[in-house]
């Protein structure tokens, strides 16, 4: 499921929440896994860990109060592809997560942690290095529960891509009475049952001396996490129109630092006459 679905469906959105609620389950789902490290993953993280009760004075849909309290999701994990010092959540969100009452942080694993902290020691105020050490050093407390002691958890999970979503029961059909046949088990809705990650390291980008440029290369390692939803969270891909030169593989209008720029790299001096 997309986490800007899940946004709109507690958020009221008309359309969403008419398609979505009759197929959303909270009450057979314990493992969440969310790919993508933003504020919108943090929020989704945030709805589905924050105790209802503390939900119920916000502006929230019947419905949407209703199902979150029927919610048995006890962890959730938030998966990126890149590092920590690549994370995109701002220290606000972090601070509200680690704040949730009776939920843990599983906590960023030491040698990840002070790589990290080394690296934003030298970035500058203008490559965010100020505002990561700030969220570095909340994650480093950790939560206001401590994980031994909470009834749920989340956790920050780093240099992973999915490859492929498993079903929880790849050998027969989801649908009461149907044979099982090779077709009925394509045909037939399957609830996912584990996510098949590859594995990353870092390497510098085109500059070299700011990490917000580091870049994914996989390792040729693979890891299996057993998980009962997935969401995902990264970002939106835009539409070229036509008459404006468009980079269809980055999904960006092509630009120099922000002037647009034709096929050949000139910068364009003045706009499509369809835009006049």
């Amino acid at each position: 499921m997309s986490a800007r679905t899940f946004v709109n469906w507690y958020n009221g959105h008309p359309y969403h929440s008419s398609l979505l609620s009759p197929l959303l389950d909270l009450s057979k789902i314990n493992h969440v896994s969310i790919i993508g490290q933003g504020n919108v993953a943090l929020d989704v993280a945030r709805m589905l860990l924050k105790p209802v009760e503390e939900l119920e004075e916000f502006d929230l849909p019947d419905y949407a109060l209703a199902e979150l309290a029927r919610s048995r999701v006890k962890t959730v994990e938030i998966v990126g592809r890149r590092g920590l010092v690549q994370f995109a959540g701002t220290t606000k969100e972090v601070r509200e997560m680690l704040q949730l009452e009776g939920v843990g942080f599983e906590g960023i694993e030491r040698e990840m942690l002070s790589q990290s902290q080394r690296q934003v020691e030298g970035m500058t105020q203008e490559q965010g290095g100020r505002a990561k050490k700030r969220m570095m050093g909340l994650l480093e407390k950790g939560s206001k529960t401590k994980l031994g002691q909470a009834d749920k958890s989340w956790s920050l999970k780093f240099l992973r891509s999915p490859t492929r979503l498993l079903p929880s029961d790849p050998t027969r059909a989801q649908v009461e009475g149907q044979e099982t046949t090779f077709e009925s088990i394509l045909s037939a809705p399957q609830k996912v049952g584990a996510i098949e990650y590859d594995l990353n390291r870092l390497v510098p980008g085109k500059n070299s001396e700011d990490p917000n440029d580091f870049r994914a290369e996989r390792t040729g390692d693979t890891k299996r996490v057993e998980t009962d939803m997935v969401f995902k969270s990264v970002g939106y891909r835009s539409i070229g129109l036509p008459g404006l030169p468009f980079d269809e593989r980055k999904g960006v209008v092509r630009n120099i630092d922000g002037r647009v720029t034709d096929d050949e790299g000139s910068i364009v001096r003045s706009p499509p006459s369809f835009l006049l």
